[in-house]
């Protein structure tokens, strides 16, 4: 017995759609390369503690896994950190526009996952208690982020 036609058209008919549909995908490009990431600073750690003269002031950058990137390039980060200060109170720190007083070494990293930098800013053993105003910066693709926190020194 032949087969029924009736019987083979819902068939091919969703075979037609299917062709269809795949050769009108618009499709989506796929990112290639390493794994990238983001970064900004710091633990709440690192900032809330109090601290003292002669003390060193340790900020974990906090990395930001964001993907592969678009480019398939890694692209080189530069991150900064500096304190300036005293000041007598957070309305002054905030209204003072000044150079950093003690800085941390320029770190040179990437943006590939893994990385996990630290900056380093030892307090003078003769540094005033008061607020301190840390500022970061992230250079990377040609431009440039700026952060700012407070940080506060009490008496030894």
């Amino acid at each position: 017995m032949p087969p029924n036609p009736r019987l083979l058209l819902p068939g091919a008919a969703a075979a037609v759609v299917l062709v269809l549909a795949a050769c009108s995908s618009t499709g989506s490009v796929v990112a290639t390369g390493p794994a990238v990431q983001t970064y900004s600073c710091c633990s709440s750690a690192d900032i809330l503690a109090v601290r003292h003269p002669g003390e060193t002031v340790t900020l974990h950058w906090v990395a930001t896994p964001v993907g592969p990137p678009a480019s398939g390039a890694v692209s080189t980060v530069r991150l900064g950190a500096g304190l300036s200060g005293p000041f007598a109170s957070v309305s002054a720190l905030k209204a003072a526009d000044g150079p950093a007083t003690m800085t941390a070494p320029v770190i040179d990293t990437t943006n590939q996952a893994g990385e996990a930098p630290v900056s380093v800013i030892v307090i003078p053993q003769d540094a005033p208690a008061g607020y301190y105003d840390l500022t970061t910066t992230i250079d990377q693709d040609g431009g440039r982020l700026t952060g700012a926190s407070v940080i506060t020194v009490a008496p030894a």
